[in-house]
C-alpha cells in the first residue's frame, strides 16, 4: 500500500521515524494528473 511504501522511502533513504511523519491526505489520481504535476 502507498503509506507503508513512503514509511520505507523516508525511513531508509531519510532515517525519519514513522512517529515523525504527519500524512495530512491520501487520494488517488489518474495518470493524466500525474503527467500535468512534472
Amino acid at each position: 500500500d502507498a503509506i507503508e511504501e513512503l514509511y520505507k522511502i523516508f525511513g531508509s533513504k531519510h532515517r525519519v521515524k514513522r512517529f515523525q511523519i504527519k500524512i495530512e491526505k491520501v487520494e488517488e489520481i489518474s495518470a493524466e494528473e500525474l503527467n500535468e504535476q512534472t
